[in-house]
C-alpha cells in the first residue's frame, strides 16, 4: 500500500451567519455537505455557520486520523519486511517519513485555530458548538501524537536499515580480509621459490614442486583452523 499526501490549503472567512471557504484545489469529498445544506431538517442547515465549520473540520480531521492509522499499519508491514526479509529500499523509508512529516505539519495549525475558537471570549461559536470544537481539539492532538510517533518510528527504521547494511558490508569485508590474509603467506612462498637463484637447492630437488604445494596447503589449512578457533570465520 502506497501513500501520497498532497497539500491543499483551505481558507475560511467566518462571521456570525456567514462562512466562506476557499480551496487551492477542488475537493469533491466535501460534496456531502452541500447535500445536507439543501435539507432544511439537517443540523448543518439548522445550527448555523459555526456548526458548518465544525462539520468541515471534523471531516478533514477524521480523514487525517484515518490516514495516520493507515500509515501505522503500513509501518508495521515495512518493519516486518526489514527484519524478516531482504528489504533494503531506504529511499522508500525517507519518502514515507516525508509524507508523515507533511501530515503532522498540516495538523498543527488546526490546534491553534481550535484553541482560539474554544476561548470563552470567542463569540462566533455557541457554547454547545464550542464543546464539539473541544472534542475536535482532542482528536487533533491524538492525530498529531500518532504522526509524531510514526515519524520517530520511521527514523528508527532508517537507523536500523543503515545498521543492517553496515553489518552486511562488514561481513563482506571480513570475508575478503580473511581470503587476503590466507593468500599472503602463499604469495610469500611462491615469491621465494620464484627468485631463481642458482644456490637454491629446492629448485633442483626432485620433490621440490610437491613439497611447495604441500607447504602451501598446510599453511592454508593451519590458518583456516586458527580462524575457526578464534571464531573469526
Amino acid at each position: 500500500q502506497e501513500h501520497c499526501i498532497e497539500e491543499n490549503q483551505m481558507t475560511f472567512l467566518w462571521k456570525k451567519r456567514l462562512l466562506i471557504s476557499l480551496s487551492e484545489a477542488a475537493n469533491s469529498d466535501l460534496n456531502f455537505l452541500l447535500t445536507r445544506l439543501t435539507d432544511p431538517s439537517s443540523n448543518v442547515r439548522a445550527l448555523g455557520s459555526d456548526y458548518l465549520l465544525f462539520s468541515i473540520l471534523n471531516f478533514l480531521i477524521d480523514n487525517a486520523y484515518k490516514t495516520a492509522k493507515s500509515m501505522l499499519d503500513y509501518y508495521d508491514d515495512l518493519e516486518e519486511q526489514l527484519f524478516f526479509s531482504d528489504f533494503d529500499d531506504i529511499s522508500k523509508l525517507h519518502a514515507f517519513r516525508k509524507q508523515v512529516t507533511l501530515l503532522s505539519r498540516s495538523l498543527m495549525p488546526l490546534l491553534v485555530i481550535l484553541n482560539k475558537i474554544c476561548q470563552p471570549e470567542f463569540s462566533f461559536a455557541s457554547s454547545k458548538t464550542k464543546k464539539l470544537f473541544a472534542n475536535l481539539t482532542n482528536n487533533v492532538t491524538q492525530a498529531v501524537n500518532l504522526t509524531e510517533k510514526l515519524r520517530d518510528s520511521f527514523s528508527f527504521l532508517i537507523d536500523s536499515l543503515d545498521s543492517k547494511n553496515a553489518q552486511s558490508v562488514n561481513r563482506i569485508m571480513k570475508v575478503l580480509t580473511i581470503v587476503s590474509t590466507v593468500f599472503m603467506p602463499l604469495s610469500f612462498i611462491a615469491g621465494v621459490y620464484g627468485m631463481n637463484f642458482t644456490d637454491m637447492p629446492e629448485l633442483r630437488w626432485k620433490f621440490g614442486y610437491p613439497f611447495a604445494l604441500l607447504l602451501m596447503t598446510a599453511v592454508t589449512l593451519g590458518m583456516i583452523i586458527y580462524f575457526k578457533k578464534k571464531k573469526w570465520w
